[in-house]
């Protein structure tokens, strides 16, 4: 019962920064869109220390295909409605520039798939004139049995997203990494949109 109170209250905190987001301004471009004031472009000093970047960097993620861009994890304050950051930046890039910014809220993927569809309404209010897309992804069978059901918001200059992550636990990689279900929600730059599409599983 504990469990499903503060699962709520998460869900619950999420919603909030949206409608937050929703009432500050009818956003057009990535940039005017943030993650706990965090946006595409800026570097992540200005955020987080060199101390914790670096100890981030002890184990970043690659992926399969090149290691031009990789996701390092830092986590939030107590006051944040998220559990995690994943951030895509460059290889050897002394400046931290964020090309990707993703917020985990750790939930069971069925309830997820009950929540997604309220936040992604909520997103869609946002960016009233983006095109939008709802898909299942299987990360290229990189993962096992994994899985992603999307919803995509495409930008002039980048891509929102919501989606709920459906991890196959006893794949190595995922036990490795220790991810988890979850609610998601991303920012990215079309520099990086490019990466993933023609690099990074290719």
């Amino acid at each position: 019962m504990k469990l499903i109170r503060f699962i709520s209250m998460k869900i619950f905190y999420f919603l909030a920064l949206i409608f937050y987001l929703q009432s500050i301004a009818i956003a057009e471009d990535i940039r005017d869109f943030q993650i706990d004031g965090m946006t595409t472009g800026e570097s992540l000093l200005n955020f987080f220390s060199k101390t914790e970047i670096n100890e981030s960097l002890k184990n970043p993620f690659y992926y399969p295909k090149s290691k031009n861009m990789m996701i390092i994890s830092l986590y939030p304050s107590d006051s944040s409605t998220y559990e995690r950051y994943d951030i895509h930046i460059k290889k050897d890039d002394i400046n931290y520039v964020i090309y990707s910014i993703k917020g985990l809220v750790k939930i069971s993927f069925d309830e997820c798939l009950k929540k997604k569809n309220s936040v992604a309404s909520e997103i869609e209010n946002i960016f009233l004139s983006s095109e939008t897309k709802d898909y299942i992804d299987n990360y290229g069978n990189a993962y096992g049995d994994s899985e992603a059901n999307i919803t995509d918001f495409i930008l002039t200059n980048g891509r929102v997203r919501v989606w709920c992550a459906k991890w196959d636990q006893n794949n190595e990689l995922v036990k490795s990494y220790n991810w988890w279900d979850s609610l998601n929600v991303n920012m990215s730059s079309e520099e990086q949109m490019d990466f993933i599409t023609n690099e990074a599983y290719k």
